[in-house]
């Protein structure tokens, strides 16, 4: 699956968080009035940081496998710890993006707009599959990266709420 989800990044070009956001605010009336209400820098960031955690998940997805490949064929207990070292950055990554997205709270953003963003990435990416795989595969892949990221991505979110929460009563 982690290939698939390889050869739809190269098939991407530089739009992809642009379509996502676009994706977004097609589909809930809130987003689309949030992102309305973003001046030109803002609505640029927010289309930077999706790009940037989509470019970062890729990266940590793909760089494992290639700085291995010394080692063919792995053994079991070195794929294993390749794969939650991956697993473990895909992590870290998604929970910064969520405690990134903090601060747009002021300017309208919500939690739910997660639900929406991971639909929209899945959904984007899987077109830049150009069917080149089987499309049960490529949706499987997708959903199944997608759901491991905002998982996490929630996490981050609700944890920096909470740090600021604790802060401002104490």
């Amino acid at each position: 699956l982690q290939s698939i989800i390889v050869s739809c990044m190269e098939n991407a070009r530089g739009d992809i968080a642009s379509r996502i956001v676009q994706r977004m605010a097609h589909k809930r009336d809130d987003f689309s009035q949030f992102v309305g209400n973003l001046n030109h820098d803002q609505m640029a960031d927010l289309v930077s940081s999706v790009k940037q955690l989509l470019s970062d998940v890729v990266k940590n997805i793909s760089y494992p496998e290639k700085a291995c490949d010394f080692l063919i064929p792995l053994t079991a207990p070195i794929a294993q710890s390749v794969s939650r070292f991956r697993d473990f950055q895909i992590r870290e990554i998604s929970i910064q993006f969520g405690i990134d997205q903090v601060p747009r709270r002021g300017w309208g953003f919500k939690a739910d707009f997660f639900a929406v963003m991971a639909n929209a990435l899945a959904t984007e990416c899987v077109f830049l599959d150009g069917a080149a795989h089987q499309p049960t595969e490529t949706i499987e892949a997708w959903a199944e990266l997608v759901e491991f990221m905002f998982s996490s991505v929630r996490d981050g979110y609700y944890q920096q709420v909470r740090t600021l929460l604790c802060l401002n009563l104490h």
